[in-house]
This record gives structure tokens, C-alpha cells and sequence, in this order.
């Protein structure tokens, strides 16, 4: 069974959608262009199950976490848009958090589907 999280992202546009599975990813405008973007990606033969996170702290991926990758989201996108280059501190720190978040929705999932389990 394929599980699929989907969480927002801040972008320059405004809110988009993030959905993972199985170390896939897609993204879109909305919950449902995300998981169009992930699903071709998926085993077609699997049963999907879709979770919709609520953005809120929690035990897999802290309030720190999310303010510190909100933050440097903004400044690496601050560099995009400017020409200039993010610093490769920045740039460790930023895919070690994004990383910790995807762990996060993976470790979310499993302890939902041991809920199921019950």
C-alpha cells in the first residue's frame, strides 16, 4: 500500500501543495494537482491511501523546524529571484531540514497506518 502525505509549501505565489510517497514527490497549486504530479510516479498495483497534513507541530517535525525552514526558504528564494548565490551553509542546513521533513511525513504516516492497524 502506497501512502501519500501532502502538506503545504509557502512559495513566492503564495501557498502550494507538496504530496510524498515512498521517496516520491510531486507538487501543484493545489492538494489535488500535487498528488496528479506524484501519482504517475506510484506502482499502479498498490492500494493509496492520502494524508492531508495540517501544518501543525508535532512530534516528528517541530515549530522550530518549520520556522527555521519557512526562513530559509524565503532567503534561498530571495537569492533566486535577485541572481544572487545562497551560501552552501545555507544550502546544508536547508536540504538537511527539507530531508527532516520528508522523514517527518513518512514517520506521520507509519504512525497512522499503526492507528488503522487497531
Amino acid at each position: 500500500m502506497s501512502t501519500i502525505s501532502v502538506f503545504p509549501t509557502s512559495s513566492i505565489d503564495g501557498v502550494r501543495y507538496s504530496a510524498v510517497a515512498n521517496n516520491k514527490c510531486g507538487e501543484g497549486a493545489s492538494v489535488g494537482s500535487a498528488i496528479d504530479a506524484l501519482t504517475p510516479q506510484l506502482d499502479r498495483e498498490s492500494t493509496t491511501v492520502v494524508l492531508i497534513q495540517n501544518r501543525m507541530p508535532d512530534d516528528f517535525f517541530t515549530a522550530a523546524q518549520q520556522v527555521r525552514l519557512e526562513s530559509l526558504m524565503s532567503q534561498w528564494r530571495s537569492c533566486r529571484d535577485s541572481g544572487v548565490a545562497f551560501s552552501a551553509f545555507d544550502q546544508a542546513e536547508l536540504e538537511t531540514l527539507i530531508e527532516a521533513e520528508i522523514e517527518a511525513s513518512a514517520k506521520r504516516t507509519a504512525s497512522v497506518a499503526d492507528e488503522m492497524k487497531r
